[in-house]
C-alpha cells in the first residue's frame, strides 16, 4: 500500500485519504477505483474489478440513494485498503 500517514489537513494522527466527488457526474465505483490507481501509481485498467456484489451496491447507492437524513455509508475492502463510500460524495480510503 502507498498511503502516508497524513490526512487532508496535514494531521499526521490521521491516516486516511479522504476525497470527494460528484455523484452527478461520476459513479462511486469509477471514483473507488481512479482514488486506489492513483494511491498505487497504476492505471485504473491495472487492477481487478470491484466484485460484482460490491459494485452492483455502490451503483444502486448512486442511482437510488437514500434519504439525506438517513446519512448512509459502505465500508469494504479493495486491495488491501479499507474503503468508506458516504452518501454525501466523500471516500475515505485506509
Amino acid at each position: 500500500m502507498s498511503l502516508a500517514c497524513q490526512g487532508i489537513a496535514g494531521d499526521s494522527d490521521d491516516c486516511a485519504d479522504k476525497r470527494e466527488f460528484d455523484p452527478e457526474t461520476t459513479t462511486p465505483t469509477r471514483a473507488v477505483v481512479e482514488i486506489i490507481a492513483d494511491l498505487e501509481g497504476v492505471e485504473t485498467l491495472e487492477l481487478p474489478p470491484l466484485y460484482s456484489t460490491v459494485n452492483d451496491l455502490l451503483g444502486e447507492f448512486a442511482s437510488n440513494p437514500p434519504a439525506s437524513g438517513a446519512n448512509v455509508e459502505i465500508t469494504f475492502t479493495y486491495e488491501g485498503y479499507r474503503i468508506t463510500v458516504y452518501q454525501t460524495g466523500l471516500i475515505e480510503v485506509e
